[in-house]
C-alpha cells in the first residue's frame, strides 16, 4: 500500500472513531433525558470526586450545538465549538495535501492544539472555583 493511501486511510479511521464516540455519546444522553436516567449517566467525576472533569459539560454542549444553541454550546464547554471547527478544517487540508500527493503536512499545529488545550483547562479550573469556592454548580 503506498504511503499516501496509508496515511488517507489512518486519517479516515481517526475521524470515523470519533463520529463512532460523539453519536454514542449523543444516543446515551438523549435516551437518559427521555427516560429519567440522567443521574445514571453523571460524570463519575462528578459523581464521586465531586469535582468537574475537564470535559464535563461536553454532552451538553454537543447537544445544544447540534439543536444549534451556539450559545448555550459555548456555556456548557468553551472548548468544543472551537475544537470542532480546527479539526474540521485540518482533516480538510490533510484530505487536500493528499489528493495532490503530498505527503507531508502537520495535523495539529501547535499554535492551535496549545490554545484549545488552555481553553479547556481555563474553562475547568473556572467551573471548579465556582462549584467548590462559591458552591455554584452552573452544569446542574
Amino acid at each position: 500500500m503506498k504511503e499516501k493511501n496509508k496515511k488517507l486511510l489512518y486519517l479516515g479511521l481517526i475521524n470515523m472513531a470519533f463520529i463512532i464516540y460523539g453519536a454514542i455519546i449523543i444516543c446515551v444522553y438523549v435516551l437518559s433525558e427521555r427516560y429519567g436516567l440522567s443521574e445514571l449517566v453523571k460524570c463519575p467525576s462528578i459523581r464521586f470526586l465531586g469535582i468537574y472533569c475537564p470535559f464535563c459539560g461536553g454532552t451538553r454542549a454537543l447537544s445544544s450545538l447540534l439543536k444549534f444553541d451556539l450559545l448555550a454550546s459555548l456555556y456548557y464547554n468553551p472548548a468544543l465549538l472551537p475544537s470542532i471547527i480546527a479539526f474540521a478544517f485540518y482533516d480538510i487540508r490533510a484530505f487536500i495535501y493528499l489528493k495532490k500527493g503530498k505527503t507531508e503536512f502537520k495535523y495539529l499545529h501547535k499554535t492551535v492544539w496549545i490554545p484549545l488545550l488552555s481553553l479547556l483547562i481555563i474553562s475547568w479550573i473556572a467551573k471548579n472555583i465556582l462549584l467548590l469556592g462559591f458552591g455554584i454548580n452552573i452544569l446542574a
